[in-house]
């Protein structure tokens, strides 16, 4: 079988001829995804009755229904921790995570995640504690921090605070709590008894 041998000329015409043909290196598609954002704990005020998520069968997801809120901040004003709303006073929508319905004009804990998006309760900062003396209306009081698996006193004592008891109403010592950080506060959102009248 006869052979043939490139010579110079022929390597450099077959090598122009293949940088005029070559393909450009493809490229990934961009993706026009959301830019992350800070996460941030507020208080919002339902303006309509929002469902909880309902029980499903099977693999199916269960449908998450959202509603309109006012947002709200904690600040100090003048000595005194006021509600205060936010982003001039405009409604936001809210998905309630919660099994149970937000009914309208309650209050309740709200995070903005870092997509941007409002969602019922906040499960990746609250902390667990017992009161270890009476919480009044409006007032501040000391509690013990619970942790671990199980749970147990970590021996670390903060200061909580309460908006959310009526006038003249108190949580007891000794009271299991669920404390959520807003606005650089402990707040207790959750109990485990009713509150009681202030004697």
């Amino acid at each position: 079988m006869a052979q043939y041998f490139l010579s110079e000329d022929d390597r450099q015409v077959i090598n122009q001829l293949l940088a005029r043909t070559k393909l450009p290196t493809p490229r990934r598609p961009q993706q026009n995804e959301p830019p992350l954002q800070p996460a941030d704990v507020c208080i919002a005020k339902a303006t309509e009755d929002i469902a909880g998520l309902e029980k499903v069968v099977g693999t199916a997801d269960p449908e998450i229904t959202a509603g309109t809120c006012n947002i709200y901040r904690i600040q100090d004003v003048e000595g005194t921790d006021t509600l205060v709303q936010l982003y001039s006073e405009l409604s936001h929508k809210v998905y309630n995570l919660n099994s149970t319905t937000i009914t309208e004009d309650q209050y309740f804990v709200v995070t903005k995640d870092n997509f941007g998006k409002w969602v019922s309760g906040n499960s990746s900062s609250v902390q667990f504690a017992k009161l270890d003396e009476d919480l009044d209306a409006g007032d501040s009081g000391e509690a013990s921090i619970w942790s671990g698996d199980p749970l147990a006193d970590s021996g670390d004592t903060v200061t909580v605070y309460d908006w959310f008891l009526e006038a003249d109403m108190k949580l007891e010592s000794g009271v299991k709590v669920m404390l959520t950080p807003i606005s650089g506060k402990l707040y207790v959102t959750q109990s485990n008894t009713c509150p009681v009248d202030q004697e």
